[in-house]
């Protein structure tokens, strides 16, 4: 008899935040919040749609 297995959830654009900087890159969150900024600053990054996603929770 097959076993049902679970899919892996595939996100085609990897989570880019402070906790995903913390946990692969071994950031503290001061690091990781400082790098997301620099980003931003430097154009790299867009920080809008992340911001709006923090308001609805």
């Amino acid at each position: 008899m097959l076993e049902k297995t679970k899919m892996i959830p595939f996100d085609q654009e990897p989570a880019l935040n402070t906790e995903t900087l913390m946990a692969n890159l071994g950031m503290t969150r001061q690091e990781a919040n400082a790098l997301l900024w620099k980003m931003f600053d430097d154009g790299v990054v867009d920080l809008i749609p992340e911001l709006n996603e923090e308001k609805l929770s």
